[in-house]
């Protein structure tokens, strides 16, 4: 189709340019009957004959012209048999060849189209099929990038802030301004709830009802409920050192008898005692630093507590000071009843037991201090003897810190079921303690399963620092007295500088992991069945 299509354009174009030839010049057109007896070659239909002869003009003769028609220079004509077209311009024309041309047959249409011939470049093919108008697009896509410096202009709003019911600061408090109240600013939004989402930096001053000891002692500050707080102070104890032993005592009881729960000490005070006191039951202490003292010269028995803490009790933060230089006879400090938890105190310069307990069962020694004493740190014991009756059961002795005391750091006897772990034990010298007779402490032991009192069951000693003085007063690091001691777990302690690192009496037990150095020897095992290896 688009063959024909061409094939047309170029028949019209043609037909237009002879058309404008017309106007110029005219040709005649004669029908010659040629004479008698002249023959010429036969003319093939569809076919152009190039003469190269020019045509004679034609001659008036007897011949008569049958027919004239003017038409456009360089047309043809093709007549029936015998009839000849000359074409002829009005001025006499320069010879030149003449074209006789037979029109073709009219090709058999093609419906499918396949040129024959590819189209010439130089020549512009005419199309009657107008270009597409391009299909709008709804979607607008720029065909070029959107420069950077034009803002792209959407149509989605940024949303707003969802308004926050409960109110969270975004920078910390600042470290020098007093907190003054716990209701925030008002924010625009209204706030219901504070949550601050830092901590309160620990610079800046917080309000409370309890002062602020000056102690270096770490204070436990019980929580204030209105009626359950008894200030001594607030009672008549002026803790200046004086005998307060009365008023102490009278306190206690008005604090029993009228369900109080916690005995506020003075701040950094000091109450002297001249006889053995006793707190109530089920109370907490909190001693802010207040040391307790034992005057000169008292009327304490001997091996008698000048102070004891009955059961379910919890005391924190004292100083007991059993002043064993200004003493006639030989006291005890501290002694604990059942369900005691007994922490962050300090107990020192006493003449026997530091800190004991008799018969009692769960009961807690953590992280205190316990220093300069004649004969123990610690004593545990139960009841029985050579059979024990009554244990004292579950004890657990952690994280202390005892030292300079003349025979034994922790001693325990008559207990089972128990824990010691984590305490730091530093023994004497021979001649560190020394009594009213100047006798001093030969042979001190660190930690002492003791059973010529009774013996111990199921006791674990594990984690416990223990050094000595580098063997010159025979110490003992870790030690047992006979083979009475059953299910013993001695793991993991660090042993350094003693004249034993460890001394085994009993049979049966398990003595690993643990550490030994500087010592004259490490491990002296006298019984049967352990389980022993070194680091």
């Amino acid at each position: 189709m688009r063959y024909i299509l061409c094939v047309l354009s170029l028949f019209v174009i043609l037909m237009l340019v002879i058309s404008g030839c017309t106007n110029n010049a005219t040709q005649t057109v004669q029908k010659v009957v040629k004479p008698q007896g002249t023959v010429e070659p036969p003319i093939s239909a569809g076919k152009s004959v190039l003469s190269t002869n020019p045509i004679p003009a034609p001659v008036q003769s007897n011949n008569s012209i049958e027919s004239m028609t003017t038409l456009s220079y360089g047309m043809y004509y093709s007549g029936g048999p015998g009839t000849k077209v000359i074409f002829k311009n009005n001025i006499t024309p320069t010879p030149s060849p003449t074209i006789i041309v037979i029109p073709s047959p009219t090709p058999i249409p093609n419906t499918t189209f396949v040129p024959d011939t590819p189209i010439p470049t130089s020549t512009p093919i005419l199309t009657l099929t107008p270009t597409p108008t391009p299909i709008p697009n709804t979607t607008f896509v720029p065909d070029t990038p959107i420069p950077t410096s034009t803002p792209i202009l959407t149509l989605t709003p940024t949303p707003a802030p969802i308004p926050n019911t409960t109110f969270v600061p975004d920078t910390p408090i600042p470290t020098s301004t007093p907190i003054l109240t716990l209701t925030p600013t008002p924010a625009p939004i209204p706030n219901t709830t504070f949550v601050p989402d830092t901590p309160i930096p620990t610079s800046t001053p917080i309000l409370t009802l309890t002062p602020t000891p000056v102690s270096t002692q770490i204070t436990i500050v019980p929580t204030l409920v209105p009626g359950t707080v008894l200030s001594l102070s607030k009672y008549g104890i002026k803790a200046d050192g004086s005998d307060e032993t009365d008023k102490l005592n009278s306190a206690f009881d008005y604090a029993k008898s009228h369900n109080y729960k916690v005995i506020f000490f003075p701040i950094d005070g000091t109450i002297g005692l001249s006889s053995h006191v006793y707190s109530p039951a089920n109370m907490e202490l909190s001693g802010n630093g207040c040391t307790i003292k034992l005057l000169d010269n008292n009327d304490i028995g001997y091996g008698t507590c000048f102070f004891s803490i009955y059961e379910n009790s919890y005391v924190h933060n004292l100083i007991f000071d059993g002043n064993m230089e200004n003493q006639q006879v030989v006291t005890n400090g501290v002694g604990l009843y059942p369900n005691v938890k007994f922490e962050d105190n300090e107990v020192k310069n006493i003449g026997a037991y530091s800190l004991s307990l008799y018969r009692s069962d769960n009961v807690v020694i953590n992280h205190n201090i316990i220093h300069d004493s004649l004969q123990y740190g610690i004593g545990t014991s139960g009841e029985g003897f050579p059979v024990v009756s009554d244990y004292a059961n579950n004890i657990t002795i952690t994280n202390n810190t005892i030292y300079r005391c003349g025979q034994v750091g922790i001693k325990v006897r008559q207990t089972s079921n128990s824990l010691l772990k984590g305490n730091i034990i530093t023994m004497p010298g021979k001649y560190d303690i020394t009594g009213n007779d100047g006798y001093g402490s030969p042979e001190p032991t660190g930690i002492r399963l003791y059973t010529f009192d009774g013996a111990n069951d199921h006791i674990t000693i594990t984690g416990n620092s223990i050094t000595g003085v580098n063997g010159d007063n025979y110490e003992v690091g870790i030690e047992s007295d006979d083979d009475e001691n059953s299910n013993i777990v001695i793991t993991n302690n660090q042993v350094k500088n003693a004249w034993i690192g460890i001394d085994i009496n009993f049979n049966n037990g398990v003595i690993t992991g643990n550490s030994i150095s500087g010592c004259d020897r490490d491990i002296v095992n006298n019984g049967v069945g352990n389980i022993i290896t070194i680091w």
